[in-house]
């Protein structure tokens, strides 16, 4: 009888694919976020009782459903997030035409999590998003969302006290909200300790069922007319979470000239190229990145083996010694060209077989050749030398040279640990956000009008380190 039950239960999923958050992933580390149909021993997602993945209606945001989801109950596994880093949040679907926002709010917990009262629980905001741009129905948060392979990143300031604390993340689906009770929300609350030097506990919170009313403007809205704006449902973000006003931006610090003056110091070999790791005790660190980038590629259908084709010709950007172009990227493509400043590292390059041309200018500085069009660009840890507005026109120069309706660029990066962008003077880069955030990955992918089509988090690097994602990016006009 199981493999009827599961094959029945997997087809009510299937017809009612609203989504839930099914995986939790912070201080690159992976956790069992809040399945409907289960409780997994290691979840740290509350459990819940839609088992069709459903919705929490206007008529009962009085309720305790709202807080939660139905019939919620707490759960006593936790993720653990250092204050200034950042949560992401892995829907596992989410219907394109369920527009809406995203919001994030936090509840401080005394005593264990498995005995948490949700009733009780103190509720601020901590962040929300919602139409991003046009009408009718327009791009909303929820739209980012899907963009990031159905993954919103929360930033938990550094400001914030160590301590155990609910986090409510939310979707409120707006395609039924032009009627009366037509709005949809579904909220998840995930159990996280929050670690760190922070000092600032939340204040003024409230009971949940207090915040949303059947007719507060964001909760009864028609997305389907000409509109200007949207009052994201709710109170106002809490204070201490509030974004910092204006000042010089990290990115606008970078300095081409300082940047060329850091390189030309270090050695061309793998040691320089990561910045002194392998001889710190991480020689694995090489190694485990290549095998990764391997199988990212793997997932976007280009390698060898059974249903992947090696590509014809790829770009590096930012190749250094060729680390990558030697350890990855021969084997996936019959020609490799490089873009590289420093010809001290090419060097070694210049009779490599595979290897067809090799640029040596900055990423700001390169323009394509003879209307070459590559099937892959490949560009890792070296973007940070760029301003954001370099960075927008670099991506825009990739577009251009991309092979029409086929060609993928992949993005690996350093992502801040921090709810900023960081600026570094040694090496005169900046480490940016993986969030939505302005002059943050997504929001700059936007602007050269490209879209996510998959990403995954770095695993298996030292907690110490970095978080390091990768994005495959095609243009947003272009359908996979």
């Amino acid at each position: 009888m199981l493999p009827v039950a599961l094959s029945v239960l997997g087809l009510a999923a299937a017809v009612n694919a609203h989504g839930h958050v099914a995986t939790v992933v912070a201080g690159g580390k992976e956790y069992t976020g809040g399945i409907p149909w289960s409780a997994p021993a290691d979840a740290v997602g509350w459990a819940a009782s839609n088992q069709d993945n459903g919705f929490v209606a206007p008529d009962a945001f009085s309720s305790g459903d709202i807080i939660c989801h139905k019939s919620a109950t707490p759960v006593s596994g936790y993720a653990t997030v250092a204050a200034g880093s950042s949560i992401s949040l892995v829907w596992n679907t989410w219907p394109e035409s369920h527009h809406g926002p995203v919001i994030d709010y936090i509840a401080p917990v005394s005593g264990d999590f498995a005995s948490v009262q949700k009733a009780s629980l103190q509720w601020v905001k901590i962040s929300e998003k919602g139409l991003v741009s046009g009408s009718n129905p327009g791009t909303w948060a929820s739209d980012e969302l899907i963009a990031n392979g159905n993954t919103w990143t929360v930033t938990i300031p550094s400001k914030l006290a160590p301590g155990k604390y609910v986090l409510r993340h939310e979707i409120i689906a707006l395609h039924s909200a032009g009627q009366s009770n037509g709005a949809q929300a579904y909220p998840q609350c995930i159990n996280i300790e929050v670690t760190g030097s922070g000092s600032s506990s939340p204040s003024g919170g409230a009971a949940f069922t207090t915040f949303y009313t059947p007719t507060d403007p964001g909760i009864l809205f028609n997305l389907y007319e000409a509109f200007t704006s949207y009052d994201i449902p709710g109170p106002n973000v809490w204070a201490c979470f509030q974004m910092a006003g204006p000042g010089p931006k990290p990115d606008a610090l970078v300095s081409k000239e300082d940047g060329i003056k850091y390189w030309d110091g270090v050695k061309a070999d793998v040691n320089g190229m990561l910045g002194g790791l392998p001889e710190k005790g991480y020689g694995f660190i090489s190694n485990l990145d290549l095998r990764s980038s391997r199988a990212f590629l793997t997932k976007l259908g280009i390698g060898t083996g059974c249903g992947r084709a090696v590509v014809g010709l790829a770009l590096e950007g930012g190749a250094g010694i060729g680390r990558v172009t030697q350890g990855l990227l021969l084997d996936v493509a019959k020609e490799v060209d490089v873009i590289e400043p420093n010809s001290r590292f090419t060097a070694g390059l210049e009779k490599t077989p595979g290897v067809r041309s090799i640029f040596n200018v900055g990423l700001q500085d390169w323009r394509p050749e003879n209307g070459d069009k590559y099937d892959l660009i490949w560009v890792q840890w070296c973007v940070g030398h760029l301003n954001d507005e370099q960075l927008v026109a670099f991506l825009e120069q990739c577009k251009s040279a991309l092979q029409p309706e086929s060609g993928i660029i992949v993005f690996k990066e350093n992502m801040s640990h921090r709810d900023t962008d960081d600026f570094d003077e040694v090496d005169s880069a900046v480490t940016r956000q993986d969030s939505s955030r302005l002059g943050s990955y997504l929001s700059l992918f936007k602007q050269a009008n490209l879209r996510v089509v998959r990403t995954e988090l770095q695993r298996g690097f030292p907690e110490e380190l970095l978080a390091v994602r990768s994005y495959a990016l095609m243009p947003i006009d272009i359908q996979t």
